[in-house]
């Protein structure tokens, strides 16, 4: 099947998803949401009440763009999030959140997902869906999804920070190998010296994506093959002398 396609049936099995469970709205603007408190846990900072696995929770933006909801707890659910134009989440340490589906990009330029320590579950994660922008940061902590669906051209992307991971099932593993050549997954912004690790055998079914540094791996400066082969000559040397006391 043709990218096209692909991006064509995923759209449509987004849409199709969110005509079949009851909405609840991000409604906190701080001074006017009963919460207040931008945690995703406080049913009181929803319009139809606290998503659950059985609702699909949509992340609107307010006047204040730093008011987004922060997911500090576990036991958080939901069937599908959607982010608004110019709406953003994060899961902070200790924070759980898992749903069926994960969607940026829908109806316009998404914020960012940050996964700052704390773990996302999506059974699927589709960035960018309605060819708009909505990144996937995974500064720290850990995301998991058994698909990734990314559509490159409003700017959405995959960011894994050094101390991020992000697993993902290997039937993903083409598309992951074509989407970090395309720089579409990449480590520490793209930063110099930084890669992102695949690995495919520590947990089996799975692709296990982190960032590295090239320091971390990097070959001894020309001096230091130079030291090392005078101390192993030395070490010949008092050895010889050793023997011949």
């Amino acid at each position: 099947m043709k990218k096209t396609n692909l991006i064509i049936l995923a759209f449509a099995l987004c849409a199709q998803s969110h005509s079949l469970f009851a909405d609840s709205q991000w409604n906190n603007n701080n001074s006017l949401a009963p919460g207040g408190d931008r945690d995703w846990s406080n049913s009181a900072n929803w319009l139809g009440g606290l998503p659950n696995i059985g609702v699909t929770a949509i992340v609107n933006p307010w006047d204040i763009p730093a008011n987004f909801p922060i997911v500090s707890t576990s036991g958080n659910y939901a069937n599908s999030i959607y982010l608004a134009a110019n709406a953003a989440l994060r899961i902070a340490s200790q924070g759980v959140l898992t749903a069926n589906n994960l969607i940026t990009g829908q109806w316009g330029n998404s914020g960012v997902v940050d996964v700052a320590g704390g773990r996302l579950n999506a059974g699927s994660i589709y960035l960018g869906n309605g060819s708009f922008d909505g990144k996937l940061n995974i500064s720290a902590g850990i995301v998991a999804t058994d698909l990734l669906s990314i559509d490159t051209r409003g700017g959405a992307l995959v960011n894994i920070g050094s101390t991020g991971s992000f697993m993902l099932a290997a039937s993903n593993l083409d598309n992951v190998n074509y989407w970090i050549s395309n720089n579409a997954i990449r480590a520490e912004g793209g930063a110099t010296g930084w890669t992102v690790n695949v690995d495919t055998t520590t947990q089996s079914g799975k692709v296990i994506l982190t960032a590295v540094s090239a320091s971390a791996t990097a070959i001894p400066e020309p001096g230091t093959f130079g030291t090392l082969g005078l101390g192993l000559i030395l070490l010949g040397c008092t050895r010889i002398i050793r023997r011949k006391a």
